[in-house]
């Protein structure tokens, strides 16, 4: 069988005469210590990621971000990087920047699903595309054995499930007060067919009906996480599936910060209050609903981080309830073209001097990876530990405050040539219910 891992001749990138020049000592330490990537897709031999392996195989979880949700080639990488870690290294659940509950269901119906359809729901449609679509391949095909990969979730917003998530509440309440399962179901349903009427720019009577409606909706979620917290062995009791009543409590406990979160106009606190309840909900999944399973987490970048991106994110939350046993993996572009949000594509400007992507360049590798979570080195790493330097985020060298790289990830990918995604379905679609 002949090898899908690309020799040093193919992986080297041409020389860049306009390429941003460092410190030399950076050049030359960056030059001899990446490690190179071998393969963006190969699945057949994994010996490459050996030593990536080798410093994250004891973690129990592993953040795979990204600087932009538009780049197909992240997506094909990590696809790769998630069938090493699970079939090599045990990591047997992966997380989506998405709603728990519904990527909860997902899981649970897989088998009878789609590769395609399973994806459509089971992750926002900045993923639709040719390149995540393997993925969900894969965790259909791996249900199927002893050793599956659970899709699991860890969002608070909120774009479909509602009925699903709302008929939830009454079947794990239902069996202790039907009455009240119903009042439940019922009150959900509406707090959320209202979130779901947000637009941008944000209507002033829209905000205005929910400024009066956050007191109510936050006390709602309280009484009923606490109701539940009363209840829960005569819940668990009666429930089919013995994970959904402490499930349905965690969704209750975090349902109020999508509300604060569009409330909230200021983007640095709205997305604090967001990684908050992501990170509680990751904590709730590495604890309660797993809690003896190694966890891969898929989002941006900025929740990610370990910190130091303008607000306190969800990745600072995880190190300080899990500290050494959380790895933080950024992936950073040199060149190429990416994507917005709503599809629209954008050519990556030329990283800046002083910038992480100028200083990885020098790998001259198409795809490397790089630790930064061992102690200093020597002569040449200082850029890690360093004056804060610049990094891309959303084809932006601004959109971010500069930070120190140790301080924002444990390690980084590092795409020389990046590519929008190749969409399956029309961006900003909501598919139907389950």
């Amino acid at each position: 069988m002949s090898s899908c891992l690309d020799t040093n001749k193919q992986l080297r990138t041409p020389v860049d005469p306009n390429a941003p020049r460092e410190k030399a000592a950076y050049e030359t330490w960056i030059a001899q210590n990446a490690i190179p990537v071998r393969s963006e897709s190969c699945d057949r031999d994994f010996s490459d990621l050996q030593p990536f392996g080798a410093i994250v195989g004891d973690k129990r979880i592993v953040g795979l971000g990204e600087s932009s949700h538009g780049v197909g080639d992240y997506s094909t990488l990590k696809v790769r990087l998630i069938k090493y870690l699970h079939e090599k290294l045990g990591f047997d659940v992966i997380a989506f920047e998405y709603p728990m509950f519904q990527d909860y269901k997902v899981n649970e119906e897989i088998r009878s699903f789609s590769p395609k359809h399973a994806m459509i729901h089971g992750c926002y449609g900045v993923w639709w595309s040719s390149e995540v679509l393997p993925l969900f391949r894969y965790i259909k095909e791996q249900a199927s054995t002893s050793h599956p990969l659970i899709l699991a979730g860890f969002d608070i917003q909120q774009y479909m499930g509602l009925n699903g998530r709302a008929a939830a509440f009454r079947e794990v309440i239902a069996p202790v007060d039907p009455a009240y399962a119903d009042r439940v179901a019922q009150q959900d349903l509406a707090y959320f067919t209202f979130l779901l009427g947000y637009t941008y720019p944000v209507p002033r009577k829209w905000r205005h009906d929910l400024h009066a409606m956050l007191p109510g909706l936050t006390d709602f979620y309280s009484d009923v996480s606490a109701w539940m917290e009363r209840h829960m062995t005569r819940l668990v009791a009666a429930a089919k599936d013995k994970k959904l009543p402490g499930l349905m409590q965690q969704v209750a406990n975090t349902a109020p910060a999508y509300a604060q979160e569009l409330y909230i106009l200021n983007n640095n606190r709205s997305s604090s209050v967001r990684d908050e309840a992501m990170a509680a909900d990751v904590k709730y999944l590495a604890t309660r609903l797993y809690p003896d399973k190694k966890i891969i987490l898929w989002s941006h970048s900025e929740h990610i981080a370990l910190g130091k991106v303008g607000w306190k994110n969800m990745g600072s939350r995880i190190q300080d309830d899990f500290g050494d046993a959380y790895y933080a993996t950024g992936l950073l572009p040199f060149r190429g073209h990416g994507a917005y949000n709503n599809g629209q594509v954008y050519r990556e400007p030329r990283p800046p001097r002083d910038s992480i992507d100028a200083i990885l360049y020098y790998t001259r590798w198409r795809w490397a990876y790089v630790d930064m979570s061992q102690p200093r080195r020597g002569a040449g790493d200082e850029w890690m530990w360093g004056p804060p330097l610049r990094y891309d985020t959303f084809g932006s060298y601004y959109m971010s405050p500069p930070a120190t790289p140790r301080k924002l990830y444990n390690g980084l990918m590092y795409v020389y040539l990046i590519h929008p995604p190749n969409y399956l379905g029309p961006r900003g679609a909501r598919p139907r219910e389950l």
